[in-house]
Parts: structure tokens; sequence; C-alpha cells
């Protein structure tokens, strides 16, 4: 690693959640990322929010930085080499469904929350 980490602001998941971005010698970035994601049986959104609307706004934080070859570091599943399917993954995961209704701070995702 070169250099000190940045901090970057990625709340939603919990308030005050953090993200530190590392950089490497060989000039990727490595991102510890906490719970903005999971990486269990492919990408996926937390379970639970305490603010899905800024969770939501962190994913698309985190993917507007990541680049090829980065490596990123969730609280749950393996690394990942991130590449262009990461990064859509992603996007697809920061935008909320069409007709949601965002969740308040404390509140739980659930089935009956999505669009049918």
């Amino acid at each position: 690693m070169v250099g000190e980490p940045e901090v970057i602001a990625l709340p939603g998941h919990s308030a005050g959640q953090i993200g530190l971005a590392f950089s490497l010698a060989d000039g990727r970035t490595a991102w510890i990322a906490g719970d903005v994601a999971m990486n269990l049986v492919g990408l996926r959104e937390p379970i639970l929010y305490e603010d899905r609307a800024e969770g939501l706004a962190s994913i698309r934080t985190l993917t507007d930085r990541l680049r090829d070859g980065d490596l990123l570091c969730l609280g749950h599943g393996r690394p990942i080499t991130v590449g262009e399917a990461a990064r859509r993954r992603l996007r697809v995961l920061g935008v909320p469904p069409i007709r949601e209704k965002v969740a308040g701070p404390g509140t739980r995702r659930s089935s009956s929350d999505e669009v049918a």
C-alpha cells in the first residue's frame, strides 16, 4: 500500500458508515466498503438499512469511483476484482424501483416494498 487510506462516507446501512480506499503499489485501489453491499450469491443490497435512500446513494458514490482492476472488499462475501460487469450490477443496485416508497430511518425492507 502507498500512503494513507482515503476515508469516504458510505451511510445508509448504518449511520456514519465509512469506506476506506487504499492505493496499491501497482496503481489499483483496494476498497474496504463494509456493508454498502454484499457479495453472497452475487452482488446484492444489504438486507436492511437505517436509511435506504442514503444507502442507495452510497452505492452510487462507490460505483462512480471504481476502476477496472480495483479490489472491492465488502462486509459479506469474497473480494471482487472490479470490471464492467461488477460496476453495471452496482449501478442497478443503486437505482430504486420506479414506484418505490423509500423507507425511513430504522425501516426494514420487505417483499411488500417491491414493485410488482
